[in-house]
């Protein structure tokens, strides 16, 4: 045999060898499924969660994924709160005699047996124009408040009659213990009134010695062409639960409300508006 026949089968025995040895590594690389017994010349894939023989490729890296609920930095996405209609056990007490006045003129504005349940008696109060209302369960009756404002005063722990009334907000997101009007975006109030009368005056609204709530007090101001509001609530000495409007609204400009005042509200006829922009 030449030498020529010698080597070549040499070499052929040496590739085959080459060949048995890394498919063998392979098939064993690929028993290991942990990366604790994953060992040289095996090595352990990141991406693929395997071990793989040692010329294996590697797992690409996945891309990041994407926030989570699409928001901002991975934020999870704000909670909405569903809105509802908030009522309390009883009522709160005469304010040295005053209360917010009962629309109607009587506390019955739905006499006994009219109102079988409180979200009745509600649905009647907002057709006049209230904010709040107060609800008897002993004979299902009930009135509706001019001024829900008088409800700010209220406090569980001394409410009356608590085992038997209810009063309540008529309009969704808004409580009991906030006078049923913050924060209402269709009336947009502002607590208190300009420390001095504008130049161009006020007029007073509505008919001399009715009471009025505080959205009837906006609709008198639409009908007179005023594009501002005030109310004067039941703790007003001489006129409680009735309306004004200043003359120019412009003159509002800059005012951002007293909170220190506990009788006086102002709103634009326009809800959009705000009264330290002028109503504009």
């Amino acid at each position: 045999m030449s030498p020529m026949i010698i080597i070549v089968i040499i070499l052929l025995l040496v590739g085959l060898g080459v060949g048995i040895y890394f498919m063998t590594n392979k098939k064993e690389c690929k028993t290991y499924i942990t990366q604790g017994t994953c060992k040289a010349p095996c090595k352990w894939d990141v991406h693929g969660y395997k071990c793989i023989g040692e010329n294996d490729k590697m797992t690409p890296k996945p891309p990041d994924s994407p926030p989570l609920n699409n928001q901002p930095n991975g934020s999870q996405p704000s909670v909405v709160e569903e809105l509802t209609y908030d009522k309390v056990p009883g009522y709160p007490n005469d304010v040295n005699g005053r209360n917010g006045g009962a629309i109607g003129g009587t506390w019955y504005l739905m006499a006994a047996g009219e109102s079988p349940d409180p979200d009745t008696c509600r649905d009647a109060v907002a057709l006049e124009g209230g904010l709040s209302y107060g609800w008897r369960k002993n004979d299902n009756s009930c009135w509706g408040y001019f001024d829900s404002t008088f409800l700010e005063t209220y406090k569980e722990s001394t409410a009356l009659a608590k085992n038997n009334t209810v009063v309540g907000c008529v309009k969704k997101g808004v409580k009991v213990e906030d006078g049923c009007i913050k924060p209402l975006k269709d009336l947009n109030i502002t607590r208190g009134a300009t420390p001095t009368s504008p130049l161009s005056g006020s007029i007073d609204l509505g008919e001399i010695g009715e009471k009025y709530t505080m959205q009837q007090c906006g609709t008198l101001a639409k009908e007179r062409g005023k594009t501002n509001w005030g109310y004067r609530n039941y703790r007003h000495q001489t006129n409680p639960n009735t309306c004004w409007a200043y003359n120019d609204s412009s003159e509002l400009k800059g005012f951002k409300g007293d909170k220190t005042d506990k009788v006086h509200y102002m709103g634009c006829v326009d809800p959009t508006k705000n009264i330290k922009t002028g109503c504009v």
